[in-house]
């Protein structure tokens, strides 16, 4: 999969991170499945936060990308107690979760 930059939907464009691995530090993993994994990560002032980093399908990427804008459109919207507060998304390869 290759670097460059997907379409993001309007309402989304506002949660993308960029530089992603500059700003977050991935401490250690915390869970994989089969939709990607899930890594404990910090920021420079100590503060913890879960990145879940998508698997692509390479078979059928479009697919895939869908699902994750889907997920986080979702999470966008989420507002529970036992959901984790969406904090950001990447907008390339290594598709990421915050």
């Amino acid at each position: 999969m290759d670097n460059k930059k997907i379409k993001i939907p309007e309402p989304l464009k506002k949660y993308v991170i960029q530089d992603i691995d500059k700003r977050l530090i991935k401490k250690n993993s915390i869970a994989k499945g089969g939709q990607g994994t899930v890594w404990l990560a910090v920021d420079d002032q100590n503060k913890e936060y879960a990145i879940k980093e998508i698997f692509v399908d390479l078979k059928n990427p479009i697919r895939q990308i869908k699902r994750y804008l889907l997920e986080c459109a979702s999470l966008m919207r989420a507002q529970h107690p036992f959901i984790i507060t969406f904090c950001g998304m990447t907008d390339k390869y290594p598709f990421q979760i915050v």
